[in-house]
């Protein structure tokens, strides 16, 4: 329930007003913003715009990747409204020309009585702020320095109202004072990270983190937040990863093939390491391995090197052959368990001189897997970049 409207004024000549909503904790305090020259352009304070929700509470599974807000939503809503001009907004924003166009009720409400407001409830406040102050050309009042949760509210924003180039310059001091934040290994963060590298068009981060995303994910990677009680789905081009439409709440997401490069590389080096087993016992089975010179003992050697293969690798789960998409498996995993694959050969058991020889097997399953993850570098940014500036998308599900 809404109990009060606070305002905010950043163009005292406005003729637009948006109108967000926020649950302001109890030691928040709001007030409207200043109007006269001198305070409008007074620099904020050292906390400013610092104050978020935290995005994460808990995993809901350990199998799956869930970003869920911390914060309960005990205080009510209220309702900001924020005096803007509409010329900056359409010169600003593709998606608020449209909307401000003859043919749309606001557009035409804003030609025939001079002004207009448009309800925006989906949208973060604070981060909202922020860019309005870059339209209006508020240099002062924007923060060099923003935490991480602030980030990706900036980011989907940005990318939801077309703000790319506008805010290039800032994007590049927000990013650059943070990089060194971004995970280097698989997290809860790592997807809004992701999304960050993507909206700010960041090539070597975007590599880095589909590069990890490609050798640690297990194939249930969730692109959908709850963000201050909203559903939100991260502005992630499909062709970059897949999103599973299953309820956040359900440990069975669904089971088709994935159609996402991040997905696609993941399964496809899984299959390929064990291909690498399932080559080795069949050439064995059928007798064409060729592993031991000795004339007496080569069914014996090699019928050991067989049975330990098959024994190991159904000890890791990995025989028989698992089929794709591999769920609960990461190519880092499986590497892992290859190497750690007990194999014996009857030479190395009987003769001291070849203690521990399983005659090349074991190095060459483990080669082989290692070449394989080493080919996983990530994507390139440049092969997603989104193209039609016109196309308008709705994060609200």
């Amino acid at each position: 329930m809404i109990t009060k409207m606070l305002t905010q004024i950043f163009d005292p000549d406005g003729d637009l007003v948006l109108v967000l909503s926020k649950r302001f904790r109890e030691d928040e305090q709001t007030k409207s913003t200043p109007t006269t020259p001198g305070e409008a352009d007074a620099p904020p304070p050292a906390d400013s715009h610092a104050r978020t929700n935290s995005l994460f509470d808990e995993l809901s599974s350990s199998l799956i990747l869930n970003v869920l807000e911390l914060g309960k939503e005990a205080s009510p809503l209220t309702d900001v409204g924020m005096l803007v001009s509409s010329k900056h907004m359409m010169l600003a924003s593709p998606v608020f020309k449209a909307m401000l166009r003859p043919n749309f009720r606001e557009g035409e409400t804003l030609r025939a009585t001079g002004q207009a407001t448009i309800p925006l409830p989906e949208d973060h406040l604070d981060a909202f702020v922020i860019l309005l102050d870059i339209i209006h050309g508020r240099s002062k009042k924007i923060p060099r320095v923003v935490p991480f949760e602030m980030l990706l509210s900036l980011a989907i924003l940005i990318d939801k109202y077309r703000l790319h180039e506008l805010t290039r310059f800032f994007a590049e001091i927000w990013l650059d004072a943070v990089k060194e934040d971004i995970p280097t290994e698989m997290t809860r963060e790592l997807v809004p990270w992701l999304v960050i590298a993507w909206v700010f068009g960041r090539a070597d981060e975007f590599r880095n983190i589909t590069r990890i995303l490609e050798r640690e994910s297990q194939g249930r990677v969730y692109t959908k937040i709850y963000l201050e009680g909203r559903k939100l789905e991260l502005p992630l081009p499909g062709p970059v990863m897949g999103r599973f439409r299953a309820d956040l709440s359900s440990t069975h997401p669904t089971d088709k093939a994935p159609t996402d490069a991040v997905e696609k590389k993941r399964a496809s080096a899984i299959a390929a390491m064990l291909s690498v087993v399932e080559s080795y016992v069949d050439n064995l089975q059928k007798g064409r391995a060729g592993l031991c010179g000795m004339a007496q003992g080569t069914m014996c050697c090699e019928g050991m090197i067989l049975g330990t293969i098959l024994m190991s690798a159904a000890q890791c789960r990995l025989w028989p052959i698992p089929r794709a998409p591999y769920y609960l498996k990461s190519c880092n995993s499986v590497e892992e368990l290859m190497k750690k694959m007990v194999i014996k050969s009857w030479c190395g058991i009987r003769h001291v001189t070849f203690a521990g020889d399983t005659h090349g097997v074991k190095e060459g399953i483990a080669k082989s897997v290692e070449e394989i993850t080493s080919s996983l570098c990530g994507l390139e940014l440049d092969d997603f970049k989104f193209e039609g500036e016109n196309v308008v998308r709705s994060y609200v599900l």
